[in-house]
């Protein structure tokens, strides 16, 4: 090849990259911003206020990164071209989330601090000794990583969640009654069927039936007619969202209703400005960007639910999302349930519980999200 040719060749690059640019800027000013990302399910970031002091510092200069990055035209087309090739090249993991031999993406389990675990045993123990509880349960979860080794790809590192599941639990003053996973996963396992979503993080809700199953009777709690339904079966969860990996298949969401006659519900929202309604179910958010979010509306602070239960008694429940699917069943068993999510709130429950007692405490949470939470601990103390 000439001189002149391979000359003519860079002109003619140079020149493409030149209206490349231009149409990428064009594009950029011509389409309206958008503040959140349905492929990513989380906030984009807009056109920050550049200030002097921002410019002096480099804050500026970061935040139009982010911006730019976060509005370029085209961008999930652009990521899930660029995970597609990744895929065929052999990747395996993005963003801590690991792509499994049968498709199934499952989350890696960080290494957890020790001094956190404990931290939050001790407020746990103090806390349940200063409101005398007459029932304390521990329902605390592993995830896929340690549930399904055998399905993580070769030579994938992740921390040791059971080890964490075992402190942590040892570290619980005899009060606690542990509600042991091992034997209802085992035996699910054995029976063939998924305990997790495919595409999300969270137990199955005919998991978190089995589980219930399992430790009604231990627990005091009273099975009622609960028929299954499924909702939908095109759920692609969080952990799709958050690799960027095609799922191989979609989830299906299944919910129980409860067919005692009279078991009717109302829920207060104590965060939105004490809203009510009458289901565990919120059928609208299935056609959101986070259909799971179907259990009990999502995530919220404070929830208050009241039930027709032939039973005076209550429970408090400080759980994660885990325990959004598991809630439903417990209606029959408890005449008020006061659900906090503590991630999503900052008021002491010393200063909630002035104002009511309750008679059972449920404490709901997957080891991952734990293991990496202070905000339990935060709002015990």
């Amino acid at each position: 090849m000439s001189e002149t040719h391979v000359s003519k060749t860079y002109r003619l690059l140079g020149i493409l990259s030149f209206f490349l640019l231009i149409a990428v800027m064009a594009l950029h000013l011509l389409l309206p911003d958008r503040d959140y990302s349905e492929t990513e399910k989380r906030g984009l970031s807009l056109f920050p206020k550049i200030t002097k002091d921002s410019l002096l510092d480099g804050e500026a200069m970061s935040s139009l990164d982010s911006y730019a990055a976060d509005q370029f035209p085209e961008r999930s087309l652009l990521m899930k071209i660029r995970m597609n090739l990744s895929m065929f090249l052999g990747k395996r993991k993005s963003n801590g989330v690991f792509y499994a031999k049968d498709g199934t993406l499952i989350e890696k389990f960080e290494d957890y601090d020790e001094e956190l675990m404990r931290g939050t045993a001790e407020a746990l123990n103090a806390f349940t000794k200063r409101h005398g509880f007459e029932n304390c349960f521990l329902l605390l979860s592993p995830t896929a990583v340690s549930v399904y080794p055998e399905k993580l790809p070769a030579f994938a590192e992740t921390g040791d969640e059971k080890a964490y599941i075992s402190e942590f639990e040892a570290q619980l003053s005899p009060d606690f009654r542990i509600l042991d996973t091992d034997e209802v996963y085992e035996e699910l396992k054995a029976e063939g069927e998924e305990i997790f979503y495919r595409t999300d993080h969270h137990w199955r809700t005919e998991t978190a039936y089995r589980m219930f199953s399992a430790y009604a009777k231990e627990c005091g709690w009273k099975e009622a007619g609960f028929k299954p339904g499924i909702v939908t079966n095109r759920f692609s969860g969080s952990l799709a969202s958050k690799s960027g990996f095609t799922p191989k298949q979609l989830d299906e969401i299944t919910v129980y209703h409860n067919e005692t006659p009279g078991s009717d519900v109302l829920i207060t929202h104590a965060s939105e400005d004490y809203d009510s309604f009458g289901s565990f179910y919120d059928y609208s958010r299935l056609d959101s960007s986070n259909p799971y979010e179907l259990f009990l509306g999502g995530n919220d602070p404070i929830l208050i639910i009241q039930t027709t239960a032939d039973s005076n008694r209550t429970l408090l429940v400080l759980k994660d999302s885990y325990a959004n699917c598991f809630i439903p069943f417990l209606q029959e068993s408890y005449k008020t349930i006061c659900v906090i999510d503590p991630r999503y709130t900052s008021d002491s429950l010393d200063h909630i519980l002035s104002e009511a007692v309750y008679d059972d405490l449920l404490v709901l949470y997957n080891a991952n999200t734990l293991s990496q939470d202070d905000n339990l601990r935060m709002i015990l103390e």
